[in-house]
């Protein structure tokens, strides 16, 4: 993805019409796909189950990307499942979201892609998260 004609598509997911539109921004050759999903906060997500994240959550599976990260706002186990069969940069599970040190942000590769990953917790000062840095193989 370097390069000046990478191009980029946005994806609107399903979002709660009370709350901040989602989407999934993707290359146009779907090689990769981020996103924020729904926080499950009052203001965007609040009925029990996080109905929005979930749909929004299978949207971005359907998109078909090879690499899928961003700010999910999943708990490990859910993202685990979500994304079985994928490999994930840092299973360790080590806490992502500063605010309240837990994990909620991924990278997803197919797998066996996923060659080197590292949280720069050094980096993160001007964010309430923790920049996620992964190297991905090509297929």
């Amino acid at each position: 993805m370097t390069g000046d004609d990478t191009r980029f598509e946005i994806h609107p997911l399903t979002s709660p019409p009370w709350g901040p539109r989602r989407f999934a921004v993707c290359t146009a050759d779907r090689t990769f796909c981020t996103t924020h999903l729904s926080s499950g906060m009052a203001n965007d997500d609040r009925q029990k189950g996080a109905p929005y994240r979930h749909a929004q959550l299978r949207e971005l599976l359907k998109l078909g990307a090879d690499v899928v990260g961003g700010d999910l706002n999943l708990m490990p186990r859910a993202a685990a499942t979500a994304y079985r069969g994928r490999d994930e940069c840092d299973p360790r599970n080590r806490w992502t979201y500063i605010t309240r040190k837990r994990k909620i942000d991924y990278l997803f590769a197919a797998d066996g892609r996923v060659r080197r990953c590292f949280l720069d917790h050094a980096r993160s000062t001007w964010s309430d998260h923790v920049p996620l840095h992964a190297w991905i193989s090509r297929r």
